[in-house]
């Protein structure tokens, strides 16, 4: 692509948008980060997870590849969802979370390989299942 195309991104209204969001973004996450409260304790992942899939929306949108754009966009505004949910009731919704994200890391360490129907290697760790 022309460099004039790449600079013109800099030049949507939308982009001062994204710049500001951005930022107060980074700045939310690095007091929830500096925070001592256990309220906001299972927050920080998911603001994390939503700075890092605004990197990959800057990138996306810097080299006018708009339609995968709008995939990351719907991760960004669902994650931030559920980061507003969490904040409805932190006490009893990180606790929820923090047992919901530790069941899926054991269901996830059961694996077994298939060849033609045929299981040729299985693993789960004792007590996952």
């Amino acid at each position: 692509m022309a460099a004039e195309e790449l600079q013109s991104v800099a030049t949507w209204p939308e982009w001062q948008w994204f710049e500001t969001v951005e930022s107060i973004l980074e700045e939310v996450l690095s007091k929830v980060q500096e925070s001592e409260s256990t309220g906001t304790g299972m927050l920080y992942p998911f603001l994390d997870s939503v700075v890092e899939s605004v990197d990959s929306l800057r990138m996306l949108v810097n080299g006018l590849k708009l339609r995968d754009s709008y995939v990351i966009a719907r991760v960004i505004y669902e994650t931030s969802l559920n980061a507003c949910f969490l904040l409805t009731n932190p006490e009893a919704l990180s606790s929820r979370a923090s047992t919901h994200a530790k069941q899926k890391a054991l269901r996830s360490l059961a694996r077994a390989v298939e060849i033609a129907g045929n299981t040729i290697f299985e693993f789960e760790v004792q007590g996952a299942g």
